[in-house]
């Protein structure tokens, strides 16, 4: 299992073939909801007045529980509804228990917030300099082995980890890494010797073509990144240069994205395989081409929503 969507609303359930998957279906939901609804699994609070909760939408199975406000009860309790079921026309609120909805203090107001933009900001978080007691140039801690450090070793560590981990120098040293793979200049000093690999570019300009390609479709701005530093590791790992991509990347794109990046090497083979020495299979990209049931054909390996047909768009249109 990959993940798993849940929702009590019955719009929130799938079309079904035929009868007997809607009643496997529905049976497998109630044991789901029996067995999350258990008070074992469960935390329950109370927020206070201006509290914040932050939880990850897929991560975290949530809901509120009904509220009565008791001083409010209280205060109406002299003058009741005739009929709990009735509507307040007045103020269009419903009652409920002699209670209007409209006098209960309560107020939450709730957003959703990108992943993407959250990762980014955990990363661009960095402390004042004014909040610091120790430099930042010379603070060295006093252990030899890590099971010697002390707590105020560590808080050093924490602190610089995230000075030096901001997005804009994981930017930086992203793009140092890319100019590498480019032909050697007063501008690029620091090049390797065999970029071009034979073809009429190399693997920088490589990447800025893809990535020009993919800005020029109209492609939302990870694709365009993903597709700059798509080749990065190709003179690092060359036997999994997909997954060193996917890997630098992964904590800021769609899963769809990174597992492009992973597999891409693969898919490209579509255009050369047949055309090597002895022959191979153009078509090994379609191991991972996913069945009706969503499931992948490859055993053991889950494709992500269209992820399969994303890379071969994105191989056919950009990486070429």
């Amino acid at each position: 299992i990959n993940s798993v969507y849940y929702s009590g609303r019955v719009d929130a359930s799938p079309s079904f073939e035929n009868i007997e998957k809607a009643t496997e279906f529905y049976y497998a939901k109630k044991l789901f909801t029996e067995h999350i609804n258990e008070a074992t699994r469960q935390i329950s609070f109370k927020l206070e007045e201006n509290d914040m909760l932050i939880f990850d939408n897929c991560r975290v199975l949530h809901g509120r529980s009904a509220f009565q406000d008791v001083e409010k009860e209280k205060q109406t309790a002299s003058n009741p509804v005739e009929s709990p079921s009735e509507k307040d026309h007045t103020t269009n609120n419903q009652v409920v228990d002699g209670v209007k909805l409209d006098s209960v203090s309560r107020f939450l107001r709730g957003c959703y917030m990108d992943s993407i933009d959250i990762r980014l900001r955990k990363y661009n978080r960095v402390l004042s300099a004014t909040s610091r007691s120790y430099s930042t140039t010379t603070a060295r801690v006093g252990f030899v082995q890590l099971d010697e450090c002390t707590e105020n070793d560590m808080e050093i560590i924490s602190d610089l980890y995230s000075t030096a981990t901001t997005g804009e120098k994981l930017a930086e040293r992203s793009l140092a890494l890319l100019k590498m793979l480019g032909s050697g200049s007063i501008d690029n000093p620091c090049h390797v010797d065999d970029g071009h690999l034979g073809a009429n570019v190399d693997l920088l300009e490589h990447g800025l073509q893809t990535a020009t390609r993919a800005f020029r479709d109209g492609q939302e701005d990870e694709v365009v990144v993903a597709a700059l530093l798509h080749d990065i590791g190709e003179l690092l790992s060359p036997s999994n240069h997909g997954e060193f991509a996917a890997s630098l990347l992964r904590p800021f794109v769609s899963p769809k994205v990174s597992w492009m990046l992973q597999h891409h090497e693969v898919f490209q083979m579509y255009y050369y395989n047949h055309k090597m020495n002895p022959p191979g299979d153009r078509n090994i990209r379609e191991v991972y081409k996913g069945t009706e049931d969503g499931k992948s054909t490859c055993a053991g390996v889950t494709v992500p929503g269209e992820s399969y047909q994303f890379t071969v768009d994105f191989c056919e249109k950009y990486d070429q």
